[in-house]
Formats: structure tokens, sequence, C-alpha cells
């Protein structure tokens, strides 16, 4: 009893010590035995890693406002998945593509007058596979008409690649006897088993009301990115200069046998995400987003990039996305061709921020209202011409 009690004692005493120096680091993700990841449902904390930004995640794990589950009458739904860009942590939620999008097209004349609401599942680092999962698993039950896949070539085909992303603790779409099966062997490791335990569930409720907790996060964190020091570096030297934690590669056609491996896996999980959506009898909708460099306004620095690359330009990935969307029949958008002209027209960086990246990085406040005014033209031109959704 006397050790338990000075423990006890010694942690209340760190407890406020820590208050007291104003440390706090409270994270917005928690363990997913079905994605691997998703939003700590109730957090409410300021990021300023990259940008500024209060993040609010709601009570289903969206970084969004409450939504019911029954849609009102008279509206348009959109659910949007998407990575680290939809999450949108950077920037106040009112100013993010997708809040931006909804506000747009409000006053498309197509729609008729009618409500336009849009739900965000975006989820930093995930990938197409996560997305297709979170589809399956969390988004139908919101009915919604029109299903947006906001896809980053930067990352998301080596998302979808174990060989590349090196991540054990996430499902893999992989390809056994010639079908493409899912391998969620990651949620039956003890440390996942714990995690989605009811002591894990009691773990991630605390961390937001515990400084001594938040530090034991950070302390982990900190000997994670040792464990993987080699690898990180030796990614960020291959990116050469430009587009940190972004690849190269996907500037130019495969040759790497596990790039070709992760592009047939992506367009796959494309298909089959398509084909649910039909099946749901709602829209799907590709929009492939821009990389830094494709969109930055100096037109030498893009073409000095796309030189070291031996590439004419910077859109190989988007161009291919689109040809499978014209194959599949899916109706596609790219930002990067649009967000360029006005970068360049403007002089004004669509991505980064003043304590991050220069002109690098995730979309800054311009990036998201000028992304998100295009889709929703975009959008309001497809559904005249076709009478739908």
């Amino acid at each position: 009893m006397l050790v338990l009690c000075s423990i006890l004692f010694a942690l209340g005493v760190a407890e406020v010590a820590l208050r007291v120096v104003g440390f706090s680091y409270l994270t917005i993700g928690r363990f997913d035995s079905v994605t691997g990841k998703s939003l700590l449902a109730g957090v409410e904390t300021w990021n300023s890693e990259e940008g500024r930004a209060f993040v609010s995640i709601n009570s289903d794990g969206l970084r969004d406002a409450e939504h019911a589950l029954q849609k009102p009458p008279d509206t348009l739904r959109i659910a949007v998945l998407g990575d680290s860009y939809a999450a949108a942590v950077q920037v106040p939620v009112e100013n993010t593509f997708w809040r931006v999008m909804a506000d747009t097209l409000r006053h498309c004349p197509s729609l008729a007058g009618r409500e336009v609401e849009v739900i965000n599942f975006g989820v930093p680092g995930f990938g197409t596979a996560q997305e297709f999962l979170t589809l399956d698993h969390k988004v139908w039950k919101y009915s919604p008409d029109v299903v947006l896949l906001a896809f980053l070539t930067g990352n998301d085909i080596r998302n979808n690649s174990r060989a590349l992303q090196r991540g054990g603790n996430q499902p893999y779409f992989v390809y056994r006897d010639g079908q493409l099966v899912l391998d969620n062997s990651f949620s039956f490791k003890p440390e996942s088993r714990f995690m989605g335990s009811i002591l894990g569930d009691w773990w991630f409720a605390s961390v937001p009301r515990s400084r001594v907790l938040q530090l034991l996060v950070k302390f982990g964190d900190y000997l994670d990115r040792l464990k993987n020091s080699d690898e990180r570096t030796a990614r960020k030297e291959a990116q050469r200069i430009y587009e940190q934690g972004l690849d190269n590669e996907i500037y130019a056609p495969p040759e790497d046998p596990r790039w070709i491996d992760a592009w047939s896996v992506t367009e796959a999980i494309l298909r089959m995400m398509n084909a649910q959506v039909r099946e749901h009898d709602a829209t799907f909708f590709v929009v492939s987003l821009s990389n830094s460099l494709q969109v930055h306004p100096d037109p030498a620095v893009r073409e000095r990039f796309a030189r070291s690359l031996g590439v004419a330009d910077l859109l190989y990935a988007d161009r291919r996305i689109q040809q499978l969307a014209a194959r599949e029949n899916i109706p596609f958008m790219m930002l990067a061709p649009p967000l360029q002209a006005l970068a360049q027209e403007s002089g004004e960086c669509l991505h980064g921020f003043d304590n991050a990246e220069p002109c690098g990085g995730h979309w800054n406040a311009l990036g998201h209202r000028l992304a998100g005014t295009i889709i929703a033209e975009s959008f309001c031109r497809m559904s005249g011409r076709n009478h739908h959704p």
C-alpha cells in the first residue's frame, strides 16, 4: 500500500507539474481494427506543427461537425474519402476544400436549390485500401448520394504496397493466386489485440485527460522515430530536395516490380470502390489532388524538377488515373493543371505555411479555397450534363 500510494502521489505531482509548465502532446489518432488507425472521437486540440488550426473530432471520429445518420429531405449528401489533405488539420475547418466545395455547390443551378451536405471521412496517412475499407464499414450508414475520393498521387500508390510503405500496422490488399484479397494480419498481432480491447479503449479515452499519459505517448513516438531513423533518412535523401515524404517514382511509368504491383493494386481497389458505389446507387467521383511541385508558381522550378527526373511534365500519375476513370466510366477531375495556372498567374504558393516548408507540404488556405471552388464547379457541370445525382 505504501509503494502504491507513493507511485500515485508521484504521478499526481508529475501531472500537476506538466500542466503548470504547459506541456501537451495530444494526438488525434487511435488504433482501429479495420483500417489500422482512425481519429479519436471527441478530441479537441490545436495543431501548430504545420499551419495553425483548432481541430475538433466529432462523436463518430470525423474531423467535421456532427451529422445525423438520416439524410435530410431535399439534400445532396457527399461523402469525402481521403488522407491528410481531406483531414486538413493545417487550416480551420471553414477553410477546408470540402467546406468551400459545399458552400459553392449551394449556388449550382443544376442542383435546383437542394441543400448540400458534405461529410468528411479523411484520416491522415490513409491509402486507397484504408479508404475503401472506410467506405465499406463506415460511410454507407450516412446514405450519401456521392462518394468523392480525394486521391493524392504523391503517396497514395505507395501507401497501398507493403513492400514500399513498410508499415506493418495497417491493412493491405494483395494478390494471391491471381485474386486480390484483403490482408488484415496486423489486427491479430498482440499489440493490436490489446489496443482493440477494453483496456485499449480506456487508454485512448484517458490520454486526452492526462499529461503524464501524453508524455508517455511522446516518448513512444520518439523511440519509434529512432528505430526507423535510417529508413526515414534514406527516404528523405531519395526525395532529392523537394516534396519530402512524397514519391518521385510516380512521375514516370514504373519499372521497379514493387511499383508495378503497387499500381496494379491501386487500380484494382479503385475498380472495387466504383463497383460498390454503384451497388448503392450512388455516384463515384475521383479527384486527383496536387503535389506542391506540380503547382509551384515558378515554372522554372517545375521544369528543373521535371528535367532532374527525365520527364516532360509532372502529370504521369494523374493521367494514368484519368485513363482508368475513362475506361471504368468514373467521373474524374484533375486539379493540378488549373491550380498550376492560377498559382503561376498570381505568383502565390498554394502549398506551405510560414511555420513549415515554404511552398511545400499540404495546401494552405488559398490552396484549399481554389481547390474547393474548382471541384464544385466541375461537379456542377457534371450534374448538369448527366441530370444526376
